[in-house]
């Protein structure tokens, strides 16, 4: 569906009047506004760096310089001068009367210099290497090489190291802040108006859709909630639609099945009235087979009703004869296959030949019904031409009795995808089950089945027929 594009003045839900910008103009406008960051901050830094240097006086040029004279002054008739009494940003050297090294806070090259300036007629000079001056001073017991500088220094400490250190490192402090300040400050306001969207998404996928689309002030992205919008409104539409279908595809459903009820009681009526005429023993074993089957979709045409109603489907377990379940399968494997022209086979396993009538099964025997005439509907129909359906009944001997019942055809399998998806609604395994009509529900109606039932289910190939075997297991 094509998208109309937003004016630039959108209506917001409370129904004032919102500017939407592009998102050009809106990054124009974080650009001005980040140069204009910049240069408050820097503003900011040249009051501070003036009110820093402002709150204290400088010491003239040579003020090292006049501390030297005024310590030669005090200690002009002295031997030596005490080491606690030399300033200590003055560096010195001082030698004995051997020219020996006594004391010093020099290195390096100007070490060097002082030595051969104690060796020298010279008692001054000036900028020693391009940065320092010195004086020499002789006393009676020691002589002394003073290197000071000649430049001007804060009184005030604070104001001294702002102008060392601070000065640059201050500067780039705060143009570096006003861009972080600023450009979190945007990532910020962009970061609340794609939540809106993606807020918005998270209640369409969630088919919350009772709620009213926010605009968020930028063009394009008011123009994607205008898209959100659309979808929003056609999908509960859509709802709508498929809810207002199945509330008839329930009634629908579930008139069929009343009216289904109906002639099943009839046929019921009838079947019980046939066993009161005289019948050969095979007639009445096929008017059992009907009364059985009948009552079999009688059940079903009860689930569907409570189907159609939301009502789950639910197991009421009771103890079953193994012994019940046997000839059940019995019964209807025979008829089954009679009508098919198909052969079949039940193993019971020996461990379970001999106790068989000691063993109970806690099931729901209607619900295994449906599971097993399902399985077996599956079987018959995938065996080929005068082939044989296989039932394999077996128990083992661990302390919690686990029975097993597999049936299994002589088909051509399930393919590899169909041992992996066979059990999901409506997959049909075309590629190796093929010719064969069928909706894939088979097997999902007997796992859903199952899973009421509390039973597992397992599906395979079998090694010596090669078909497809399906195995249910539950607990004696």
């Amino acid at each position: 569906m094509e998208v109309k594009k937003l004016k630039k003045n959108q209506i917001s839900s409370n129904g004032k009047r919102k500017h939407a910008y592009s998102l050009r103009s809106i990054f124009f406008g974080f650009i001005i506004k980040l140069i204009v960051s910049v240069i408050l901050a820097i503003m900011l830094w040249l009051i501070l760096t003036v009110c820093i240097i402002n709150s204290s006086s400088l010491e003239p040029e040579n003020h090292e310089e006049a501390r030297i004279y005024q310590l030669m002054g005090e200690y002009e008739t002295a031997d030596i001068i005490p080491i606690d009494k030399i300033p200590s940003n003055i560096k010195y050297a001082a030698f004995n009367n051997e020219k020996h090294l006594t004391d010093t806070n020099l290195t390096g090259d100007n070490l060097e210099l002082a030595r051969q300036l104690e060796f020298s007629d010279k008692i001054a000079y000036s900028m020693v290497n391009g940065i320092d001056n010195y004086k020499k001073f002789t006393l009676r017991d020691a002589t002394y090489i003073f290197f000071y500088q000649m430049e001007g220094v804060y009184k005030n400490k604070v104001a001294q190291f702002w102008a060392d250190h601070l000065v640059w490192v201050s500067f780039l402090g705060m143009i570096f802040s006003a861009v972080i300040i600023e450009t979190l400050w945007f990532a910020s306001k962009m970061r609340k108006q794609v939540k809106k969207m993606q807020e918005t998404a998270v209640l369409i996928d969630k088919e919350n859709l009772d709620f009213e689309i926010q605009n968020t002030g930028v063009k394009e992205f008011d123009e994607v909630m205008h898209s959100l919008d659309l979808l929003k409104n056609n999908l509960k539409q859509s709802l709508k639609d498929q809810w207002r279908m199945q509330q008839q595809r329930k009634k629908q459903l579930s008139a069929l099945a009343h009216d289904i009820k109906t002639p099943l009681t009839v046929i019921s009526g009838n079947t019980e009235l046939l066993y009161e005429t005289d019948m050969t023993d095979e007639q009445k074993s096929y008017l059992e087979y009907m009364g059985r089957n009948t009552e079999y979709i009688k059940n079903y045409v009860t689930q569907m009703i409570e189907i159609t109603k939301g009502e789950e489907i639910t197991a009421n377990c009771e103890k079953v004869p193994l012994t019940d379940i046997i000839d059940t399968i019995t019964t209807d494997t025979k008829a089954l296959c009679i009508q098919h022209e198909l052969s079949y086979s039940i193993h019971i396993s020996d461990e379970i030949k001999n106790s068989l009538q000691s063993i109970d099964v806690t099931t729901d025997l209607s619900l295994l019904g449906r599971i097993f005439m399902n399985l077996l509907d599956n079987a018959v129909q995938y065996s080929p031409s005068m082939g044989t359906i296989h039932w394999s009944i077996m128990c083992d001997q661990s302390p919690k009795r686990k029975y097993t019942i597999a049936v299994y055809d002589e088909g051509s399998g399930f393919s590899k995808m169909g041992l992996l998806h066979a059990k999901e609604e409506f997959y049909r395994d075309d590629e190796s089950r093929n010719g064969h009509s069928h909706y894939g529900m088979g097997l999902y109606i007997v796992g859903q089945l199952a899973d009421v039932c509390g039973l597992s289910l397992k599906i395979s190939n079998n090694p010596e027929t090669h078909g497809a075997m399906i195995e249910i297991g539950g607990l004696c």
